[in-house]
Formats: C-alpha cells, sequence, structure tokens
C-alpha cells in the first residue's frame, strides 16, 4: 500500500485525518513509514537507489515534530526537510 494525496495545492490542508483512519484501520507507524518510503520505490522500480538509507542511494530525509510511534500525525509534522544526499 502506498500512501499519497492528490492535494499538493491547498495551504490550510493537513493529511493528520489520513493517518489516523490508517491506525483505525490497524496499521501501525511502522507500516506507513513503509508506505511513505519503501513501498513507493519498489512500486516504481527503484528501490535499488531509493526507499532506504543505504551508502550509494539517494536519501530525502526529514526531521519530524514527533515520534509517530506515540503519535501518527506526526508524519504530517515535518519539522526540517533535508535535501537529497547521495
Amino acid at each position: 500500500m502506498l500512501f499519497g494525496t492528490d492535494v499538493g495545492y491547498m495551504t490550510d490542508y493537513t493529511t493528520d485525518d489520513e493517518f489516523l483512519a490508517l491506525q483505525e484501520s490497524g496499521l501501525n507507524a511502522m507500516d506507513m513509514l513503509r508506505m511513505l518510503t519503501t513501498a513507493p520505490a519498489q512500486r516504481f522500480g527503484v528501490l535499488e537507489e531509493r526507499g532506504t538509507i543505504a551508502p550509494g542511494k539517494i536519501a530525502d530525509l526529514v526531521v519530524l515534530g514527533a515520534d509517530p510511534e506515540e503519535d501518527v500525525t506526526a508524519f504530517a509534522r515535518v519539522k526540517a526537510p533535508f535535501a537529497t544526499a547521495r
């Protein structure tokens, strides 16, 4: 399963409700992390170069405002994005 939204143009939109609905469906923070990282990389055929943190791979990193294990809506609150690095 992949996580995504078509609503990138609304400034007052948050994905909190989507993460809460996924949790209510029985998914946990690790399931959601896979939906945000390895699952899309695998689906789009780029798992060898993206999706995990490893030497030589492309990585888009973020710092979250809270621990998603404690509050899954933390995935919606990126405090600091980092530039793509290899």
